[in-house]
């Protein structure tokens, strides 16, 4: 169920020294949905993938989450 978004925010979780616990806290989520985030079994709401987006310095694109929700919409090919 992973996906371009999910794996950025895996990769950024392994890069950094930022746990899951900080980053929920910083981004106003619990730290159970940023795992679930980057395992690919849920998707953040655009307010949260814009915080992560911010909090990680652009290492977690916005970019890849709207192609991500335009795939979910059915609207990309």
């Amino acid at each position: 169920m992973s996906n371009i978004y999910s794996e950025s925010l895996r990769q950024y979780l392994e890069r950094s020294a930022e746990t899951q616990q900080g980053l929920a806290a910083k981004a106003g989520v619990a730290q159970s949905a940023i795992s679930r985030y980057a395992d690919g079994k849920r998707f953040p709401d655009r307010a949260t993938a814009d915080k992560l987006n911010e909090i990680s310095g652009g290492e977690v694109p916005i970019a890849l989450w709207r192609i991500v929700a335009a795939e979910r919409a059915g609207l990309a090919h």
